[in-house]
Parts: C-alpha cells; sequence; structure tokens
C-alpha cells in the first residue's frame, strides 16, 4: 500500500510539476528497486554507527545503483546523529569527524549525485549535541564544493570495490581533469590499483595518505576510515 501511495503521488508530482525532480528516501535495501519507480532521485540513509560496519554505507550504495540501473540519480544521506539515543541518551554514540567523511566518500565512489545531512535537533540527539562533528561538517562541505565540478561531470569508473573488496573503494573520474577518490573502511593498510592509462604524477588535494604514480599503476596508502581526494597528472 506504502508503494502504491508513493507511485500515485510521484504521478501526481510530474503531472503538475514535470520540471521539478521528485526525491524519495529509503531506508530498505531490498525495497531500492522497486521505490525507484516511484521517483527521479532515490536517497537512502544507512546509519551503521556505532551497530554495523561503516562500510554499509558502500554496500547500500552499490544495491542503490544496481536498483536504478543508471536511470535514476542516487543521493547519499550520511548519519550525523546518534540513533540509540532515543530509546536511551547513555547509550551508542554518534560518528567520529573521520567517519563521517569515510561515508561521504564512499559515496562519492560509488556515484552520489548528491550529499544530504538530516542536521534535526529534537533535544536528545542531533548534529548541534555532537560539537566534533558540528566542526567537522565544514570542513567536508569544502572539499565537496571544490571536487563537485570535478566529479560531476565526469565519467566515473570503479577500479576497485564492491562486490571484490568490501573495505577498499576506489574510483577515477575522468573528465578535463582526472580525480581518484579513495577510501578504506578496515584496517590501515596499502592498495595498488591499475589505471587506465599511464600518467606522470599524482597531487592530494584532500586527506592525509599517500599516493604513488607508477605509470599505469596508482599506490595508495590509507589509515583506518581515511579517504583521498588525488589528482592525476597527465
Amino acid at each position: 500500500a506504502q508503494f502504491e501511495w508513493c507511485l500515485d503521488a510521484y504521478r501526481i508530482c510530474r503531472e503538475l510539476d514535470p520540471d521539478h525532480p521528485v526525491y524519495l528516501v529509503i531506508c530498505v535495501p531490498r525495497l531500492f528497486a522497486k521505490f525507484a519507480e516511484a521517483t527521479d532521485i532515490l536517497a537512502i540513509d544507512p546509519y551503521p554507527v556505532p551497530r554495523a560496519p561503516i562500510n554499509t554505507v558502500a554496500k547500500w550504495m552499490h544495491s542503490a545503483q544496481e536498483a536504478v540501473e543508471g536511470r535514476k540519480a542516487v543521493w547519499l544521506i550520511p548519519q550525523l546523529h546518534n540513533t540509540a539515543a532515543y530509546r536511551d541518551p547513555k547509550r551508542g554514540r554518534a560518528p567520529t569527524p573521520e567517519e563521517e567523511r569515510c561515508m561521504v566518500y564512499q559515496g562519492l565512489v560509488y556515484g552520489a549525485r548528491g550529499i544530504v545531512y538530516y542536521t534535526w535537533d529534537d533535544r536528545v540527539t542531533g548534529l548541534v549535541h555532537e560539537p566534533a562533528l558540528l566542526g567537522a561538517i565544514p570542513g567536508i562541505n569544502r572539499e565537496l564544493l571544490t571536487l563537485a565540478p570535478l566529479i560531476l561531470t565526469a565519467k566515473r569508473e570503479l577500479l576497485h570495490g564492491l562486490p571484490d573488496d568490501e573495505n577498499w573503494h576506489v574510483a577515477l573520474f575522468a573528465g578535463e581533469r582526472s580525480v581518484v577518490l579513495a577510501t578504506n573502511t578496515g584496517d590501515s593498510g596499502e592498495l595498488t590499483v591499475r589505471l587506465p592509462g599511464p600518467f606522470r604524477g599524482a597531487k592530494i588535494l584532500f586527506g592525509e595518505g599517500k599516493a604513488e604514480v607508477e605509470a599505469s599503476s596508482l599506490r595508495l596508502r590509507l589509515p583506518k576510515f581515511g579517504a583521498l581526494a588525488v589528482e592525476l597528472v597527465p
């Protein structure tokens, strides 16, 4: 019944205002494909911290992209609050700034066309109750502001990630400039990925870690929950 209601609402919105996209948020991966038919933008809100692995974001994004099959945009709503605080303010926790940035980069690697923050304040939980996150979000948004024109019009190619690897997630965005986004949802480590052609070097735009180019290979070193934006030098 809920799907039929959403589908009817979608049709009405499209008839009355065909110039603006319809946006729908869903948090049930098995229903992504079904509800994608009732929207122009499929938004997902995986909230893994602290109960689930942080790579839940990558898994949901991967599933959402498979569901829309390139026909609809997928947006990510990364977790900003302590979901357990509703039941007991002494339980759970919100994401750390490192986890938050990692979640945002997971979304970008898997093709998120938008990042939306749910910043509520209901006196129990919300961004205003998390000073570390409140201080970190402007920095993440500055990165997004710089990266947006480089990746939104570029061709995205997943260089490494799901379904073969659940922890390292790496994508190349090839446009006027070639940018690689990478994040590591596991322990600190090193990864080498193949590039679709030789490059002369790599310049880190954002993040802490290492990125070295050798012809058609890119060697990355990242800490746990680390995320890098790297521009490749042709």
